[in-house]
């Protein structure tokens, strides 16, 4: 997988806030390119996969590491 175009860290941060500094970022991007946003909120998976949902993005990648989780999103749109 390539280099995402942003990396977002929103560890330590709780619902809502990972949800809303990933609106905020997607929003310096351009159609095609990535960002991977890396959290360790326990109801983040959900929250992520609901958002690229809603939003029309495209999640690409998820992994976990140990309670971290890595997710790398396509803007779509």
């Amino acid at each position: 997988m390539n280099k995402p175009d942003l990396v977002v860290d929103a560890v330590g941060l709780y619902c809502p806030e990972p949800i809303l500094l990933l609106t905020e970022e997607m929003e310096n991007l351009g159609p095609g390119q990535t960002l991977e946003l890396v959290l360790d909120d326990p109801s983040g998976k959900e929250d992520v996969e609901r958002w690229c949902k809603r939003t029309g993005q495209a999640l690409l990648f998820f992994s976990k590491e140990g309670k971290e989780m890595h997710f790398t999103i396509e803007k779509r749109r």
